[in-house]
């Protein structure tokens, strides 16, 4: 999907740069804004592969398993975002 906007991007810096900016972001508002709760943040972590692998139908079902891992290393960085800024402040 994040190539019909950017469609000259290239797609390893959408996986290895531009995710996990935006995975440390949230949880940096999981941690700052309360009512955005950290399993909300891990949830659009989660699914934040989908901005690049969504082109289109086959695309997106022919790599949902590493998308779900992707999805899974992009939620534990906001949870240890979110963590490591519980521990400086405690």
């Amino acid at each position: 999907m994040i190539y019909w906007v950017f469609g000259d991007m290239n797609p390893l810096f959408a996986v290895f740069i531009m995710s996990p900016i935006i995975a440390l972001m949230l949880g940096v508002v999981c941690f700052y804004r309360r009512r955005f709760k950290i399993m909300m943040g891990m949830g659009v972590s989660f699914v934040l592969p989908l901005l690049f692998i969504a082109s289109d139908w086959d695309t997106l079902w022919g790599n949902a398993g590493i998308g779900i891992v992707y999805g899974v290393g992009y939620s534990l960085i906001t949870l240890l975002m979110y963590k490591g800024l519980h521990g400086i402040k405690n």
